[in-house]
């Protein structure tokens, strides 16, 4: 009885450590250990960092693999654990591929990071928070990056603090995110991430979640005995999708809009006695994405033209980004050129471009593919097949969401490489990975 006690306890904490890494997740609070340098120039993708999440982050593996290996090991079926192997070799390819380069405590650093994130998404898939819970903590998150998201818009900057992981941003200055408007720059909003389409990204998955606190009519929200009508969560959609729209981020959009059609079918196919808990909230978010694409129609038009300037660059970067990248992967095909050194090689590969130049291709995938080879590949995806394989049974609404999420996570990835080159995007996807 008391090693039961015990157990439930240790749950209950490491459940309320989740939470507090998913509202941590946005701010980006790092002490810089070693500066990188590439071309004479500042390299962020070659710095090494300890983030203030870490803490957080070290504590929730250490206790719960500690939990995994007392109280779940034993009880888990082979059948519905295979991706735990197939986790622990994919690891193993980080570790042996990075090291092959030649900086020996960066290729550390990232096995480090590595290992924390992959036992996050084990730690999560054991203990098994509940989806509402961690729904409304990425909505008190979003929240807050929404009027942050706002804020930044309205004063055209991004105020700098280091103790929150800001960087200054100011709409006039090389190097910030913005829109060009006949001779005009508007800053698109960062919150408190370092980029605007990360921001989006976030929040394009607190959208989603939100959806689902919205339409919980069948099992609404409880707290202190009082129970919390769901429709009042769709006041929330309105505000969410004023910081969406204020990072004007195409593959946030594309990514939205394609989750909320895979929603409905799988609503209609799977749950279609409850089509009438998402009438409202379908209406609120048609209403939005018109009311927002009206108001910001000229930031949107520029956005989607392929004549403006800032697009022309941007379509040019990226073809170069591929063409770069099937040059490395020909050079190291199935090895790769180790995590985090597709910067590093392009450089080594052609040193004669200007250092902003030099950024992980916008594609996780091949990116992955760059930097781990065919196999590190393949392992990537046999694990997030395993995974999904394993949670195969009876589709209910809660696994409807789950499986958005997913949906979400690996469309972004076809568009950006954050999810696997920023610590705030690795920690999204191993969490989202560990719901499943």
């Amino acid at each position: 009885m008391f090693k039961l006690k015990e157990e439930k306890n240790l749950k209950k904490l490491l459940e309320w450590g989740i939470y507090l890494l998913v509202f941590l997740i946005p701010w980006q609070t790092r002490l810089i250990i070693k500066a990188g340098e590439l071309n004479n120039s500042n390299w962020e993708y070659g710095t090494i960092s300890l983030y203030g999440i870490d803490f957080v982050l070290v504590i929730l593996v250490l206790f719960g693999l500690e939990y995994f290996v007392e109280y779940v090991f034993e009880k888990t079926e082979f059948k519905k654990a295979l991706w735990i192997p197939s986790l622990i070799l994919f690891f193993a390819w980080v570790c042996f591929a990075t090291f092959l380069g030649t900086d020996k405590l960066f290729a550390l650093y990232w096995s480090i990071r590595f290992f924390l994130v992959l036992s996050l998404g084990l730690v999560v898939s054991a203990i098994k928070p509940k989806l509402k819970n961690i729904a409304l903590v990425f909505l008190s998150a979003g929240i807050i990056q929404s009027i942050l998201a706002a804020w930044q818009f309205a004063t055209q900057q991004v105020i700098g603090n280091k103790w929150l992981g800001m960087a200054a941003q100011h709409a006039m200055e090389p190097g910030a995110s913005v829109i060009e408007i006949a001779d005009e720059r508007w800053l698109r909003a960062y919150g408190s991430f370092s980029h605007p389409n990360i921001l989006a990204g976030f929040l394009v998955i607190v959208i989603i979640l939100n959806v689902y606190l919205a339409s919980s009519y069948s099992s609404p929200i409880k707290i202190k005995e009082k129970y919390i009508n769901p429709s009042l969560f769709n006041l929330f959609i309105p505000v969410l999708f004023v910081g969406i729209f204020l990072t004007f981020c195409r593959s946030a959009f594309i990514a939205l809009i394609l989750s909320l059609i895979v929603l409905g079918v799988f609503v209609f196919i799977k749950d279609r006695k409850k089509l009438q808990d998402f009438k409202k909230t379908t209406v609120i978010l048609v209403a939005c994405l018109l009311i927002f694409g009206f108001i910001f129609h000229s930031f949107i038009r520029q956005r989607t033209s392929l004549e403006s300037r800032l697009e022309i660059e941007s379509i040019s970067q990226r073809q170069i980004q591929f063409e770069v990248s099937a040059e490395l992967i020909q050079q190291k095909p199935f090895v790769g050129h180790g995590i985090s050194n597709f910067t590093r090689a392009w450089y080594d590969f052609d040193a004669e471009l200007d250092n902003w130049n030099y950024q992980p291709i916008h594609n996780v995938l091949i990116l992955i593919l760059t930097e781990l080879g065919f196999v590190g590949l393949f392992l990537f995806l046999l694990t997030i097949a395993l995974k999904i394989f394993q949670s195969q049974g009876t589709i209910d609404r809660v696994k409807i969401f789950k499986y958005i999420l997913l949906i979400i996570i690996l469309s972004l990835s076809f568009f950006d490489h954050y999810l696997w080159s920023f610590n705030s995007g690795l920690i999204l996807w191993w969490l989202i990975l560990g719901l499943i």
